[in-house]
């Protein structure tokens, strides 16, 4: 081949590599817009970010024995150490904050009433969203303190339903079946009556126990300290009446009940304090108008006091006191329900207060003089 062909073919074949390079380029940069143009149509449009939505609150403020709308002084919504953030406007025995400053460091709620005791308490705000609630406090003419006093500073209590056991065949020594035994019919019933009637009333009408008898054929509680029970049984010592019960951190989940084999015919009034103390009560008060007063005025079942103060027992946080000018002060922490079922070492609880004693399960081997003993003499019952 001459020369002149070699180099006409050598030009055609540059002309070729030249022609693809530029369709190679042409088809990167479509693919380029390409893409572009895609990415495009898939981004939402740019502007201005919607603004947070306000934190509101609203509510409403009750008394907590007559239910009744109490008017209002003051609603703070306050910091956990005290610091108030924001207040409310109120209006009669509403209030409201339409925008509350800082909402997620508001924490507690301070109510204050010329009616009722002040009131401070856990607040739990949803941020963003306008919270709703309604509040109760003791109206001022009730006495606070000896509530505090005949519920044993509001605690401890019941937080759970359980069963009333009643051993009413067999006859105790201490915590040990003896022998048989039958209650008078007389005694029978009243224990019923208080147990349908009393309880109810004197727990807010929280609970509401199962009765189980071993005379219909229910099985006894596997053992005396089982979890859920208030066990009722008669024993053949002298004393006519005792008390006890078992709870993890103030929170009852067992009660004992004895009742002498001696006495015929027990008043109401004995088997109504003795058979309600195991729902976190103590029987000092001095005054004749309660349940939990002295035996020799002892009324026949729990008064219009006792019953208030069971709302406000059974309505408040353990631990519940007077904090510094806040009469109705509940522990940071603790929750308007007042639930705290933390569990520790369970103690056998004796009066008078602050008198424990310890035992170690399995078993239940208290001696009977390690155990409350409330003694009245046979005279006063007949």
């Amino acid at each position: 081949m001459s020369m002149q062909n070699k180099k006409g073919i050598l030009a055609k074949m540059n002309i070729i590599s030249k022609t693809k390079l530029r369709k190679l380029v042409l088809l990167g940069v479509s693919l380029i817009l390409l893409f572009n143009f895609i990415s495009c149509g898939k981004e939402s449009p740019t502007g201005p970010e919607e603004p947070e939505k306000p934190t509101a609150i609203e509510g409403k403020v009750v008394g907590l024995i007559k239910g009744q709308p109490v008017k209002l002084s003051s609603v703070e919504l306050c910091h956990d150490s005290g610091y108030v953030i924001d207040t409310c406007l109120v209006e009669g025995n509403t209030f409201r904050d339409d925008d509350v400053n800082n909402p997620q460091l508001a924490k507690r709620i301070r109510i204050r009433s010329d009616e009722a005791y002040d009131r401070e308490t856990d607040l739990r705000l949803t941020i963003g969203a306008n919270n709703v609630f309604e509040f109760d406090i003791v109206e001022s003419y009730k006495p606070l303190d000896e509530y505090r006093i005949v519920g044993r500073t509001v605690s401890p209590r019941w937080t759970d339903q359980f069963t009333v056991y009643i051993y009413d065949r067999s006859l105790f020594h201490g915590l040990e079946i003896k022998g048989t035994f039958e209650p008078s019919q007389k005694n029978m019933n009243r224990i019923i009556n208080v147990i349908q009637n009393d309880i109810l009333k004197i727990t807010n009408f929280v609970s509401n126990p199962k009765i189980e008898k071993e005379s219909e054929g229910y099985l006894p509680p596997p053992r005396m300290d089982a979890e859920g029970y208030v066990i009722i049984h008669f024993c053949d010592d002298i004393y006519n009446l005792r008390t006890g019960h078992l709870h993890s951190n103030f929170h009852i989940y067992n009660g004992l009940v004895s009742i002498t084999s001696h006495v015929s015919d027990i008043p109401r009034g004995p088997i109504s304090q003795d058979i309600c103390e195991p729902m976190g009560y103590i029987d000092t008060l001095k005054k004749c108008d309660s349940i939990f007063g002295p035996d020799y005025c002892l009324p026949s079942k729990p008064t219009g006091f006792d019953i208030d103060a069971g709302k406000f027992k059974y309505s408040r946080p353990h631990k519940n006191k007077t904090q510094g000018n806040i009469p109705d002060y509940d522990p940071v922490g603790s929750g308007t329900s007042g639930l705290l079922l933390h569990k520790i070492e369970p103690i056998y609880e004796l009066n008078p207060l602050n008198q424990f004693n310890q035992f170690q399960k399995p078993t239940f081997t208290l001696p009977k003089d390690k155990i409350h003993k409330k003694q009245r003499l046979n005279k006063d019952l007949k």
